[in-house]
């Protein structure tokens, strides 16, 4: 069932489908993979245009790692993740594959002298590990073509 329909001159604007929970503009299948899916405009190709800043909204993760042979597991159901390593031995961290199209932002939120937070994604592009050396250090990564892709990096960031 439909809750709604907006038509414009050109067909339908706004979409919305109650069974799957989604809002589709310029759509009128939007998935159901997600909240809001937008169409691309048939010129530029671009789906949103945002005249000021994006924001996530929710608390990131707040996350302490682990001994290497348990790892802790950062979650894939936020956008950002601050993490903590707890000397030499509780530093290591996964991260699970993503949904294609997926970004993740890692923060290191604490870098004690004796331990830097490790983490190993189990399919990452261009290497195995990402290394925290310093408070503040960070890396943008976009899953893509069933790995993980780093797009952006703080400083000092190791991801070999």
């Amino acid at each position: 069932a439909v809750d709604f329909q907006v038509y414009s001159d050109t067909g339908i604007l706004v979409h919305t489908d109650a069974p799957n929970h989604s809002v589709g503009i310029g759509k009128t299948d939007p998935s159901a993979s997600y909240m809001l899916d937008v169409a691309a405009d048939g010129t530029s190709g671009a789906s949103l245009s945002l005249a000021g800043w994006l924001g996530f909204t929710g608390t990131p993760d707040d996350l302490t790692g682990a001994a290497t042979g348990s790892k802790t597991v950062i979650p894939l159901t936020t956008p950002v993740s601050h993490l903590t390593a707890d000397g030499t031995t509780n530093c290591h961290f996964s991260l699970a594959d993503g949904t294609e199209g997926q970004v993740k932002i890692l923060v290191a939120k604490s870098v004690p002298n004796s331990g830097t937070p490790t983490v190993t994604p189990t399919n990452y592009d261009p290497g195995t590990t990402i290394v925290f050396n310093a408070v503040g250090e960070s890396v943008t990564l976009l899953f893509t073509n069933a790995r993980w892709q780093a797009i952006g990096y703080g400083k000092g960031v190791d991801a070999s």
